[in-house]
This record gives C-alpha cells, sequence and structure tokens, in this order.
C-alpha cells in the first residue's frame, strides 16, 4: 500500500513539474521578445528626438530655408557640417543630409571627418523604394542595413515645410543592445528547454516503470493462485509448498528491491522541490525585472543594472541546475560504503544551502539571521550535510507561512561544543504539538497533507547526520518556535 501511494504521488508530481517547466520556458521566450521590442521602441525614440534636435537646429540656421541658403553658401554649410562631426559617437556614427531633385538623391551636408561626399553628389540609397515612400508620406523611419552591417541601423527624417519633404536628414545608429540581450537571454532559454526535456524523458521512463510494476503483481496474483492449488494435493503438499514458497521469497525480495527504488525516486521529489522553487522564483524575479518600467533600456546605467541582476540570476540557476544533478548522484550512491568523507568548515555547506532556498526566503519576506561562531573543520559529507539544512530550513518556511506568522525569522547558529560543533536552525513558527514531537523523525510520519508531504524528509535527515556522518540530529521547543540541532564531532 505504501509503494501504491508514493507511486500515485510520483505520477502526479512529474507531470505537473514538467508543465511547469514548459510554463518557464514559453514565459522566458515571450519576455525576451517583449524586451526585444521594448528596446526597438525606446532606440526609435531616442534617435527621433535627437534628429528632431537636428532640424531645429539647421531651421534656426537658414531661417527656416535650408534647401535654399546650403546651396548658395558654402561657408554655411562648413559651419554646420563641423557642428555634425561634433555630434557623431559611438552610438551615432554617421550623420548627413540630402535632398531630392527631380531625378536623384544629392548630399547637402555631410558631417564625416573623413571620406567626406562632395555637396550635391549623387547618393545611392540601398532601399529606393523605402526612401521613396518616406517622401511621399513625410514621416520618419527606421531602415535595416542588411547589406552593409547588421549591427547599424539608419534612420530617415524627413525635415517637412510647408507639408513638402524639403530635405532628409540621415543618422547611421548602433543597434547592438538588441543582440547583447539575446546573447545574455537565450542560455537561460536553453537551461529552461533542456530541463523540460529532462523532466519529459523522467516522466515517460516513470510511466514504463509503473507498466512494469503492474505486470510483476498480476504475476504475483497467478503465483498465489498456484499455491492454493496445490494445497489441494495432500500427498505433494510439503514438498510443493516449500518449493513454491521459494519461489514466492524470490518474489518478494524483488518487490522489496522495487519497493525501495520506488522510494528512492520519492525522496529524490522531495529533494527536488526546493531548487525547483528557487529555481522558479529566480525565473519569475528575471520576468518582472525585464518589463520592469523603472528600468530605462535605452540608458547605460539601467542597462549596466539589468546585467548585473541577470549574471547574477544567472549564477543562482546554474547552482541549482548543479544540485538537481548531484542530488541524483548522492542518492544512488547513498548506501555504499565506499563515497569520501571530507574535511571542511560547518558554515561551507550551510553557505551552499543558503544560496538555494534565500530567493524562496526573501519572497515570503522571512527574515535570516545567521550567527557563525565556529571556524573549526568537519570531517563529513558536505552534499548530505547540505541536504539535511534544505529540509530543515525548507520545513521551518512552509510552518511560517502555514501558521501566517506576523515576523516570521530563521535564526541559525553555529558554535562549539565539547568535542565537535553544532549548528541550531530556530524558527518562530509556534513549535510542534507535544504528542508528535517524538515521531517525527519516524519514515512516512508527516504533519502535512498527502500533496505536499511524504513522511521522509526528517527521516532522511537523521539517518544521514547518524548513519553516515556520526553526528547527532536533534528538536526540541523553544518559547515561540522550535529548535533542530545538527552535532558533528570535530576532525
Amino acid at each position: 500500500m505504501k509503494f501504491n501511494f508514493f507511486k500515485i504521488i510520483l505520477l502526479i508530481l512529474l507531470p505537473i513539474l514538467t508543465f511547469v517547466s514548459y510554463y518557464v520556458k514559453t514565459s522566458l521566450s515571450t519576455n525576451l521578445e517583449k524586451a526585444r521590442q521594448n528596446i526597438s521602441y525606446y532606440q526609435h525614440k531616442e534617435v527621433n528626438a535627437f534628429a528632431k534636435n537636428i532640424e531645429e537646429h539647421l531651421l534656426e540656421k537658414t531661417t527656416n530655408t535650408p534647401l535654399s541658403m546650403l546651396k548658395s553658401s558654402s561657408e554655411l554649410r562648413d559651419t554646420i557640417e563641423d557642428e555634425l562631426s561634433i555630434l557623431m559617437t559611438q552610438k551615432y556614427r554617421y550623420i548627413f543630409v540630402v535632398y531630392k531633385d527631380d531625378k536623384n538623391f544629392r548630399f547637402l551636408l555631410d558631417g564625416s571627418i573623413e571620406d567626406k561626399s562632395e555637396f550635391n553628389s549623387i547618393f545611392l540609397p540601398e532601399d529606393m523604394a523605402v526612401w521613396k515612400e518616406v517622401c511621399h508620406v513625410k514621416k520618419p523611419r527606421i531602415i535595416e542595413q542588411t547589406k552593409i552591417n547588421s549591427l547599424w541601423k539608419s534612420y530617415l527624417y524627413p525635415i517637412v515645410i510647408d507639408d513638402k519633404a524639403v530635405a532628409f536628414i540621415v543618422i547611421d545608429f548602433s543597434a547592438q543592445e538588441a543582440l547583447k540581450l539575446t546573447e545574455i537571454m537565450d542560455p537561460i532559454v536553453n537551461v529552461a528547454t533542456y530541463m523540460n526535456i529532462f523532466l519529459l524523458v523522467t516522466l515517460i521512463i516513470t510511466y514504463i516503470f509503473v507498466l512494469l510494476n503492474l505486470t510483476l503483481k498480476k504475476r504475483v496474483e497467478e503465483t498465489a493462485e498456484e499455491l492454493k492449488l496445490l494445497n489441494e494435493s495432500l500427498e505433494i503438499r510439503i514438498e510443493e509448498a516449500i518449493k513454491e514458497n521459494q519461489k514466492k521469497d524470490k518474489m518478494l525480495q524483488q518487490q522489496s528491491r522495487l519497493a525501495l527504488m520506488g522510494e528512492m525516486i520519492s525522496m529524490i521529489a522531495h529533494q527536488w522541490r526546493q531548487p525547483l522553487g528557487a529555481i522558479s522564483a529566480s525565473t519569475f524575479a528575471l520576468q518582472l525585472k525585464a518589463v520592469s518600467p523603472k528600468l530605462d533600456f535605452s540608458k547605460e546605467e539601467d542597462r549596466s543594472v539589468f546585467i548585473t541582476f541577470l549574471d547574477e540570476t544567472l549564477d543562482k540557476v546554474g547552482e541549482n541546475v548543479q544540485f538537481l544533478s548531484t542530488t541524483i548522484d548522492d542518492f544512488r550512491t547513498f548506501f555504499q560504503s565506499d563515497k569520501k568523507m571530507q574535511t571542511v568548515p560547518f558554515k561551507e555547506p550551510l553557505s551552499r544551502a543558503l544560496k538555494i532556498v534565500e530567493a524562496s526566503l526573501q519572497t515570503h519576506n522571512i527574515e535570516l539571521i545567521i550567527d557563525i561562531k565556529s571556524e573549526r573543520t568537519i570531517l563529513m559529507y558536505p552534499n548530505e550535510l547540505m541536504q539535511v539544512i534544505l529540509n530543515i530550513i525548507k520545513n521551518a518556511e512552509d510552518v511560517l507561512m502555514y501558521n501566517n506568522i506576523e515576523e516570521p525569522k530563521i535564526k541559525l547558529v553555529i558554535h562549539d561544543t565539547s568535542d565537535g560543533v553544532t549548528l541550531d536552525i530556530i524558527d518562530n513558527g509556534k513549535g510542534i504539538e507535544e504528542k508528535i514531537i517524538d515521531h517525527i523523525f519516524d519514515p512516512y510520519f508527516s504533519t502535512k497533507d498527502e500533496k505536499n508531504g511524504t513522511g521522509l524528509g526528517l527521516y532522511m535527515s537523521k539517518m544521514m547526520i547518524e548513519d553516515h556522518n556520526h553526528g547527532t540530529l536533534e528538536v526540541r521547543n523553544i518559547d515561540d518556535g522550535v529548535c533542530f540541532s545538527i552535532t558533528l564531532k570535530a576532525s
């Protein structure tokens, strides 16, 4: 019955995780496209204002008759071209003004310092049809330079006087912001895609495993029926019973191994809940940041803030993905005796666990207090200790949220003892009922509902600390909450 219960939980959990992974991947792709559109919008807005300033300056210099005055005065052309050259930067690399006669577009002003086009020389646009359309509609337009350089775009701005486009300001401006965003966001989308594929494959394997289990169950039932028929024969009852009992023992051993596999898969699912929650929180924070109205991607300062936040989020996502991978290896070698212990400070696995869970704690406004009073090194299995710490902290977080504590707190204290080091994990979640506190480390005992609790987390935690790391894991109620104490002997 217990195995069937965990099998059902697993079959429910895996499709949910697969859907969540697919939703995260789709959300990231959608927000990436929105961010690109926002960048294009702000680029258009910025370069339009820049071109309008040039137009106003040009009309002021030429008293609203730019075409006639510039054609007649080379001195005025030189003056304005020098002013245009000053405006050319890494963002605006080429600024010039053209006009159209009956047949051709011709240079009126060229702000280039080198390779300057001569006044009245013919200018041949890459896409003549687009230029003619701008002449007709008399509205600015961005032109992609697909044949020249995809990192730059041209902005064609008509100077309209008396409802006629008398000249055109052309500005080549940088389009690298959108490319940089793609280079940053694409790896995140790839991670989400790979995670979705991995969960989908795991789901398929699990369904295959369930089918095999059903087949085995059917065979056991058939064997039981055979035993019933054999009992009807008195002369061969003992001999046949012995043979069938031997077969039954083998099948029970196989069932026991399969049941253990099911429990191990449930344990893995329990350990994965925390890093998957952290990944979800990180990606949600990234989505909010990408569409935040407080960020103006046309500003270098805001882009730098976004990129810094993106780098930090990527690091957190990478750490959680690595934790998902190492969890598989940890459980695969859980009962092996050839794992190597390491001598490390107690605070090292604590720090790794906090990196995974801190985003979730911040999301729920849980105050985290850390008090490290010991730097002694301990001979331990760091990954197992990290999983124990992570499990206890997440349980504390669930209790604080479930009880709606007004000022939720989790305090972590590392201090020396007479022969080792102790980590106290303390919360103010109202404590554990005295009638069940002695049973919380029992296997399959859980205070949560069937959807959220397996009853294996604290059982496995105690086994990891006491059987594998030769320490102690104890729990006691305090004034307004509970304190879990992990003690290991110093090396």
